[in-house]
C-alpha cells in the first residue's frame, strides 16, 4: 500500500491517534531540471486539495521524470501521485482523476521564436505554413508523435532547458508552449534570451491538459 493511500486511511483515525505524528511524506514529480517549474502549480494544487480534505502532508519532490517514467514510478510504488498530460493518462492498471487541472488551458499553444523570425511567423495564416519551419520538441513530451504525424519538421532535444539553447543558438525555429506556462518561462532569463520572443497574434490549440494521477 503506498505512503499516500496510508495517509487517507490516517485521516479517518480521530484526531488524537494522529495528531501526534508528523505529516506523511508524499513522493511527487518535480521539474525536469532546476529551471523546469511547469509543475509547481499542480504540486500547490495537490497539497491544497488534500488539506481542504483535512489532510495535511510533506511533499518529497522527484526530479527529472518523463511521463512514461513517472507512470513506471507509480506502478513500483516509487511515487505516491503525479499529473500526466492527456495525451498520456490511459493506464488501465492506474487510476487517473479525469478533470483537466489547468482548465483546457495547456491545448491554448503560443509560439516562442528568435526575434528575427517573428515578423515572418506572425503572418501565418494556416497550419500547412507552419510546416516550412522547423519545430523544436522534447524527446520525452507524451505528444510527441501527434506532431510527427502533423507533419512538422522536428528537431527533438533531450533536456528541458537545452530545447531553450537549442532555439536560441537556430538549431530550430519556433516551439509552441501552453499558455499556462509560457510566461513564467520568458520571465526566466536562464531559459528564455534577450534574443527569444514569443509571435505576435497567433496561437495554436488542440486538447492537451493534465490530469493526477
Amino acid at each position: 500500500m503506498s505512503l499516500l493511500r496510508r495517509s487517507l486511511l490516517g485521516a479517518a483515525l480521530p484526531a488524537a491517534t494522529v495528531s501526534a505524528a508528523a505529516p506523511p511524506r508524499v513522493r511527487f514529480p518535480s521539474g525536469r531540471d532546476a529551471n523546469d517549474r511547469r509543475g509547481m502549480p499542480l504540486e500547490e494544487l495537490f497539497v491544497l486539495a488534500l488539506s481542504a480534505a483535512g489532510i495535511e502532508v510533506e511533499i518529497e519532490a522527484v526530479a527529472g521524470m518523463t511521463q512514461p517514467r513517472r507512470l513506471q514510478e507509480l506502478r513500483a510504488e516509487r511515487l505516491d501521485a503525479a499529473y500526466v498530460s492527456s495525451a498520456s493518462a490511459s493506464p488501465s492498471d492506474i487510476p487517473v482523476l479525469r478533470r483537466p487541472l489547468r482548465r483546457g488551458l495547456l491545448g491554448v499553444r503560443l509560439l516562442l521564436t528568435r526575434r528575427a523570425l517573428a515578423p515572418a511567423l506572425s503572418k501565418v495564416k494556416q497550419v500547412e505554413e507552419l510546416r516550412a519551419w522547423r519545430l523544436g520538441y522534447g524527446s520525452g513530451w507524451s505528444d510527441l508523435e501527434a506532431q510527427r504525424k502533423l507533419g512538422f519538421p522536428l528537431v527533438v532535444g533531450n533536456t528541458y532547458s537545452g530545447l531553450f539553447r537549442m532555439l536560441a543558438s537556430g538549431r530550430f525555429d519556433w516551439m509552441h508552449r501552453g499558455v499556462s506556462e509560457i510566461w513564467e518561462e520568458v520571465d526566466n532569463p536562464s531559459l528564455v534570451t534577450e534574443g527569444l520572443t514569443v509571435v505576435p497574434g497567433l496561437a495554436l490549440f488542440y486538447p492537451l491538459d493534465n490530469f493526477s494521477v
